[in-house]
């Protein structure tokens, strides 16, 4: 039990904050980075609260950056890193991202906004190949949250045997294992830090143990907590080592939170007129931006997504290309294309002869499809505050993402396929809280929505009508919007959406170019 006199000590401490520097003015801001200790050159301008967020990790070894969606955590991140590069401080940076897709992410980033910096990926095969990747010279190398268990963590037998009869095996961590890994790197970067809010396990303590031997830790999100203020003790002990909110989840629970029985077991209740101490203590090691305070980003952000095809689709999609060189007429052409662009959405519409029924369109699915992933990714990343539409082309994309969103319990409407009464489904979306999310067949829901409620939208396949694109964007970004819309656009890298998308920016339509033979079946 800790004391009284204790928690007293602890919630009166004198502890720093770092709200002043919203204050500052950008020319200021950047006199102040030009007086730092190593000089440092943006390869891409700075807004303003981006700037001031380099500057506070530039001053210190430990922060938190709970900055809201679109507000460009990585592009702090790799100014940071490229900054302690050149002052001789790291040679090596990990960077612990929630999915395997974001390690794809970091790398366009990189190329994007710090060009010398050269990026690794550790995600395939097993432990062995994923230790050679750490061979790679490089400067920033990028895993997921699960991956560290691959790396970290060896089986043991534990009492009892499987169904099939095997025994029984669980993972721990391994020591030796773990020597190996952090002693390679001086920073850590822990994208969505929000991951390891729970101290109880095995995720946090092995984000623990590498944090301990980087003497440069820093967390990015813009949902530090959801419900349950409990989120924040992990998330801020892995950075600072408990400077902020205590070494012990404890003496935090003593400060913040009620503690008793309900006739189950025991209970942590947040302290509501603690609400305020929190916020003021957690400003210690930790700065939050909200969408409203980037005084300086244009009202509109515009940002494309490049994803993979999961290894069968890509097998598939590289035996269409190889079947679509011998053939060449206009019903060719249309049939090619319009499975390509299926792929990329990870199915393909295949016919099959029945005795009963004659043929017979179905759907076949590949093994993953990284643009659901990317989704889940987004509306996860979304203010609270905020609403999404998702358009998409397909109606089997529609089913697809319709059934993600059942899986993670999301509330959605829709204007599509998978529903009978869509004029209900989208008064729901506008009148309901609630409902966050509303995803829309582009060509059925391009015209006559009024979606000025919703400032996030996923372009989910890139349509090749541009008609259909300019006013499926004016649902969103038109008269009566309040906010800065966000528009994310998904596309398969080195496939045909790239030339879809490409002929989309220009006002013109791939599909009407590839019909009159203006570009040919083999340029796709």
């Amino acid at each position: 039990m800790i004391s009284k006199r204790a928690i007293g000590d602890f919630l009166d401490r004198e502890l720093d904050d770092f709200l002043w520097i919203k204050n500052e003015n950008e020319k200021d801001l950047i006199a102040a980075i030009a007086e730092l200790p190593a000089q440092h050159t943006f390869h891409t301008k700075p807004y303003k609260h981006q700037a001031a967020s380099f500057y506070i990790g530039a001053c210190l070894n430990s922060f938190l950056y709970f900055l809201d969606m679109g507000a460009g955590k990585t592009f702090i991140s790799l100014n940071l890193i490229k900054y302690y590069k050149n002052m001789g401080e790291i040679k090596k940076t990990l960077v612990v991202v929630p999915n395997v897709l974001n390690i794809a992410g970091w790398k366009e980033e990189i190329s994007i906004h710090a060009p010398n910096l050269k990026h690794v990926g550790i995600y395939e095969g097993n432990i062995e190949s994923r230790f050679n990747s750490l061979k790679e010279e490089g400067d920033v190398y990028v895993i997921n949250y699960d991956g560290l268990q691959t790396l970290m963590t060896s089986f043991v037998e534990v009492p009892g045997k499987t169904a099939s009869g095997k025994k029984k095996k669980k993972r721990k961590i391994d020591e030796k294992l773990v020597k190996s890994f952090v002693q390679r790197f001086q920073m850590v970067i822990f994208d969505e830090i929000h991951f390891i809010k729970n101290s109880d396990t095995m995720r946090y303590k092995l984000c623990k143990k590498i944090a301990k031997n980087c003497s440069y830790r820093y967390g990015l999100t813009g949902t530090p907590f959801g419900r349950d203020p409990h989120d924040l003790w992990a998330e801020f002990n892995v950075i600072d080592n408990g400077e902020t909110l205590g070494t012990t989840l404890g003496i935090f629970r003593g400060a913040f939170f009620n503690t008793k029985s309900n006739g189950f077991g025991i209970v942590h209740e947040f302290k509501k007129e603690m609400k305020r101490k929190l916020n003021k203590t957690i400003q210690h090691r930790s700065l939050r931006y909200e969408d409203k305070e980037f005084e300086d980003l244009p009202s509109k952000v515009e940002t494309d997504v490049p994803l993979m095809m999961a290894p069968d689709a890509l097998m598939y999609y590289e035996q269409l290309k190889k079947e679509s060189y011998e053939k060449d007429d206009e019903e060719v052409r249309t049939n090619f294309y319009a499975k390509w662009r299926q792929i990329c959405s990870g199915f393909v519409y295949e016919n099959i002869e029945d005795d009963e029924l004659g043929k017979t369109k179905f759907a076949m699915e590949f093994s993953k499809t990284e643009k659901l992933d990317a989704v889940e990714i987004l509306i996860e990343d979304m203010p609270t505050d905020s609403k999404m539409v998702i358009f998409h082309v397909f109606n089997k994309s529609g089913e697809m993402i319709v059934e993600r969103l059942k899986k993670l319990k999301i509330p959605f409407a829709a204007v599509n396929s998978t529903v009978k009464d869509k004029v209900a489904d989208y008064n729901r979306f506008k009148n309901n809280p609630k409902c966050k999310i509303l995803v829309v067949n582009i060509g059925s829901g391009n015209a006559g929505l009024n979606l000025q409620n919703a400032n996030y939208v996923i372009n989910y396949e890139p349509t090749d009508r541009p008609i259909w694109y300019k006013q499926a964007m004016k649902r969103v970004y038109r008269t009566g919007q309040k906010k800065r819309c966000y528009f994310y656009h998904f596309h398969v890298k080195r496939s045909v959406e790239d030339k879809v998308l490409n002929f989309i920016k220009e006002g013109k339509s791939l599909f009407d170019a590839l019909i009159e033979g203006k570009i040919a079946l083999r340029e796709l």
